[in-house]
């Protein structure tokens, strides 16, 4: 990626990283996306936090998706005792 796309990349993850509601496949892929711009311009240290936060968004979203699989076992479970 020629330099001078850098500074429009940065701006248009930025962009999409400040949507209010952003899935968190959206989300992880573009802070990946972020690190990749940065490390791209040297920025190693700030890429390295940015890869790091993507690793975070995956793990938070592997959890809600075990937790509400969890919820959704126990109530089925639940109901079923009931009957």
């Amino acid at each position: 990626m020629p330099k001078k796309q850098f500074k429009e990349a940065e701006e248009l993850l930025n962009q999409v990283l400040a949507q209010p509601h952003i899935e968190a496949g959206v989300q992880w892929e573009t802070e990946a996306d972020l690190a990749q711009v940065w490390d791209g311009q040297g920025r190693i240290v700030e890429a390295e936090k940015q890869y790091l936060k993507a690793i975070s968004t995956i793990e938070q979203a592997r959890q809600s998706i075990n937790h509400e699989e969890f919820a959704i076992e126990f109530s089925f479970q639940w109901n079923r005792d009931l009957r």
